[in-house]
């Protein structure tokens, strides 16, 4: 008896046939394009109020020949820009900022150039000039993939040959996370946009040259490789969004737009260890999340460095090394140096302590 089981099937389908048909189509498919920030304003009012706040928003201000006015409001605490150009400049003689949210602020000159030499960076926190690389052969601005939005490298921004890249918008701007809107604006209930709460949407921009590799120079980590340090961490199993809100400050407070300083959560709604009496004025943060990164200064004196950590775990035995032999790679962990002498330390904050004595102290402290 013949079987009848093929007689269900559909019929297989002419692929010819089927893209003759979709090229002859009188209304193609739309294409979503860039849309601009003041579009996504237009619905999310607050939620662009609080991210005009946020470090990711002012990665890269045009100077125009004045001086560079920020796009967010500084919050009461924020020390200030810098209150001129760098070296014996004019604001006429420089295109762009870059930086100077919390940390560091540097000048690209009028042909796109970054500004190098003695006294080329202004830092934020200490209010003064340092050297940023040799004052030699140009320097490119080749941050764009991560400090601009819309970007492609094909070509040169505003014609200046030192801007490699060309990009919508400067700063980390809605689109850069979200996808082209401009469908969505049509269309907000019909057209969604990307919504991606993992931890590799922010890998491009928070690693160095490798995600497998701790990256370290001058006894401190790396600025960009917060993914990095997460990855090889004993919370890896944790997104970033799980504690940062990615569109508000963790540095600067809002009472309106930023209560919390963006945390989603902080380390006592997961982790119930409290701290003895000697430590009681002390969160987690100081020991686990220690400044053992530079962004714009370090000081190996006190082992600070002006960014937190994202390592978490500390190794109490006095002998474990920070670094590998090269002193360009870190291990991953926080050596005591790094967790507790930044306190313990003759003119810290602390009583003086030697190695030995931390160690064993480390004990009572959970």
């Amino acid at each position: 008896m013949a079987s009848s089981r093929g007689a269900f099937l559909p019929r297989p389908v002419n692929a010819s046939w089927l893209l003759l048909a979709l090229s002859c189509r009188n209304d193609p498919l739309p294409v979503a394009e860039w849309a601009g920030t003041e579009a996504c304003t237009a619905c999310h009012a607050e939620l662009a109020e609080a991210f005009s706040r946020s470090g990711h928003a002012v990665g890269l201000a045009s100077i125009q020949g004045r001086a560079p006015d920020p796009t967010w409001t500084p919050p009461p605490d924020h020390p200030g820009l810098a209150p001129a150009p760098p070296g014996d400049l004019d604001w006429q003689d420089l295109s762009y900022s870059l930086g100077g949210f919390t940390h560091k602020q540097r000048f690209l000159d009028s042909d796109g150039y970054f500004v190098t030499g003695t006294d080329a960076q202004f830092n934020i926190a200490t209010q003064r000039w340092v050297a940023f690389e040799p004052a030699a052969d140009p320097k490119p601005f080749e941050c764009g993939e991560c400090h601009t939005s819309g970007f492609d490298p094909e070509g040169n921004q505003d014609r200046r040959p030192g801007l490699e890249g060309t990009w919508q918008a400067s700063g980390v701007q809605c689109e850069q996370c979200h996808g082209l809107a401009s469908l969505h604006v049509e269309d907000p209930e019909g057209e969604g946009l990307r919504v991606d709460a993992s931890a590799e949407a922010c890998r491009d921009c928070h690693i160095e040259e490798r995600d497998d590799v701790l990256a370290a120079r001058d006894g401190f980590l790396w600025v960009n490789q917060q993914y990095t340090e997460l990855m090889a961490s004993t919370m890896a199993h944790l997104d970033c969004t799980d504690c940062h809100d990615p569109h508000r400050s963790t540095h600067y407070a809002d009472p309106t737009h930023n209560p919390d300083r963006g945390l989603v959560q902080t380390c006592a709604d997961c982790h119930d260890h409290g701290v003895d009496a000697s430590h009681a004025d002390l969160d987690c943060v100081p020991c686990h999340m220690p400044p053992f990164v530079s962004s714009a200064e370090g000081d190996l004196d006190t082992f600070t460095g002006d960014l937190p950590s994202h390592l978490f775990r500390i190794d109490t035995d006095p002998k474990a090394p920070q670094f590998r032999s090269s002193g360009r790679e870190s291990h991953p962990r926080i050596t005591l140096d790094y967790a507790c002498r930044t306190c313990h330390r003759e003119e810290g904050p602390a009583r003086v302590l030697d190695d030995d004595a931390m160690r064993d102290s480390t004990g009572n402290i959970h």
